[in-house]
């Protein structure tokens, strides 16, 4: 297959083709970014579908600042989901055992993801408690391992801001983890 940055240039030509084979790639991580927002796998499956739309409408305008090409895919996706979170907040997730299961299926195969699933309810949890912009900066940066600068691009806030949201939501993470696991000794 061809690096990425050709196909977003052979893309920006207008070869769906190319598109195609950038949407195969980032596919995943962008649904993955939304299901953990939503928690809701249909919600999830209609944005992605959107981001991608609204990408390839883009595409012949899409400018490279020297970020990854999905940094803008996040972008499409972050707003996307802020406008749909402000339209529609009477959908409910879905249940725990479709989410955990969904989530073992676009999750990275690696030993180290191979939590236990209490351990992973626990995490949701307390991710949950976060406020909705902590929410979105521990996503980005342990479950889709995006690195400051990425998420700095993303979000548009500096670097430093990141440092500091995501510190108060280890503070809060913390503190709720504890409090789970001192109730079951």
């Amino acid at each position: 297959m061809e690096s990425f940055e050709i196909l977003v240039v052979r893309a920006q030509a207008g070869d769906k083709e190319a598109f195609g084979q950038l949407y195969s790639g980032y596919f995943t991580p962008i649904y993955r970014f939304l299901y953990w927002r939503t928690k809701h796998k249909e919600t999830a499956e209609d944005l992605t579908q959107t981001v991608f739309l609204k990408a390839y409408e883009a595409m012949s305008a899409y400018k490279s600042t020297g970020a990854p090409f999905l940094s803008w895919l996040y972008t499409i996706a972050r707003n996307l989901y802020l406008d749909h979170s402000k339209k529609k907040k009477s959908i409910l997730p879905d249940d725990p055992e479709i989410f955990w299961d969904a989530m073992a299926q676009t999750g990275p195969a690696t030993d180290k993801m191979s939590h236990e699933r209490e351990d992973r309810e626990a995490l949701a949890g307390a991710l949950a408690e976060l406020t909705d912009e902590q929410q979105e900066i521990v996503i980005l940066r342990f479950i889709e391992e995006r690195s400051y600068e990425e998420i700095a691009e993303i979000t548009d806030k500096s670097e430093e801001a990141l440092r500091a949201l995501n510190y108060r939501a280890m503070k809060t993470m913390k503190s709720r983890l504890k409090k789970k696991y001192k109730e079951e000794l």
